[in-house]
């Protein structure tokens, strides 16, 4: 068995909903690009963990969040993926698991409740995979190619913005 680095990265902060808006729609905060910008460089100033791969909700907030990573946009890394956009933990495992043995490391951008569901999932008993904040970014050692659910899996490094 190998492992694989799953890195998940939760949406900035996003304006409130609005009633004549969709929840789709939401776009960043001035804070929340400013939160992006931190989470991108927080992670390109790690060369160890460049993502082979980056899935996306293609909500607006996500991909906003997203475009702060531009040095790793434009090396064909980058897919929206429309099953994250209010993802459960089955349907994020299953991503993890079909992307995960040909894409290491492999980021995730999305959402909450998902995010942090999936790595509480993958983290059992462990006491820094609670709730991810907005912009904030988990770092998990995942079992590969088993299906990566509970067991050798390991959080290496969490960060959230200031």
């Amino acid at each position: 068995m190998s492992a694989g680095l799953l890195i998940l990265l939760r949406h900035a902060k996003a304006e409130a909903q609005r009633p004549e808006a969709s929840d789709f729609e939401r776009a960043l905060t001035p804070r929340g690009r400013e939160q992006a910008r931190q989470a991108a460089a927080w992670l390109i100033a790690r060369p160890e963990w460049p993502p082979a791969r980056i899935l996306c909700s293609p909500a607006r907030r996500t991909v906003e969040t997203a475009e702060a990573l531009s040095a790793w946009l434009d090396e064909g890394r980058f897919r929206e993926e429309p099953r994250i956009y209010e993802a459960d933990v089955s349907t994020l495992l299953q991503l993890v698991e079909t992307h995960l043995p040909q894409a290491s490391p492999l980021l995730l951008i999305g959402h909450n409740p998902g995010l942090s569901e999936l790595l509480a999932a993958l983290c059992p008993g462990e006491p820094a995979a609670g709730e991810l904040p907005t912009a904030g970014i988990a770092l998990v050692e995942a079992a590969v190619p088993e299906r990566p659910g509970p067991g050798p899996n390991r959080l290496i490094a969490r960060w959230e913005p200031p």
